[in-house]
């Protein structure tokens, strides 16, 4: 049986998405990794350690978001440090089952809300 159209429910989603509002998520796995792993051989720095991250939206869809480990604890200071900006947020390192939010990026793709 298909499912029935609610007009409200995309009216609402698509209101969130445009006023750049949060939708919450579930981190499901924190998995330490090689960045050549991830984005193969060829990738800037293949042996960068990083931390792969899956994380559920509250409405089932899943993403993936990749940090890259600190070199220093100088990192930490760095504006465009993407764990210290999470953990800035969200006051510790990314756990599994951690409550989070997100956001849609430009691209229409879920990102952690940092």
């Amino acid at each position: 049986m298909q499912a029935k159209f609610n007009p409200d429910a995309i009216n609402e989603q698509f209101k969130a998405v445009m006023d750049d509002a949060s939708f919450d998520a579930t981190i499901r796995s924190v998995e330490p990794m090689k960045a050549f792993e991830i984005f193969g051989e060829d990738c800037d720095n293949p042996n960068r350690e990083v931390l792969h991250i899956k994380v559920e939206v509250a409405d089932g869809e899943t993403f993936y978001e990749t940090y890259s480990l600190p070199k220093s604890a100088g990192s930490f200071k760095r504006d465009n440090f993407k764990l210290g900006q999470f953990m800035r947020k969200y006051g510790t390192a990314p756990v599994e089952g951690m409550k989070i939010q997100t956001k849609v990026n430009p691209e229409g793709y879920y990102r952690i809300a940092v």
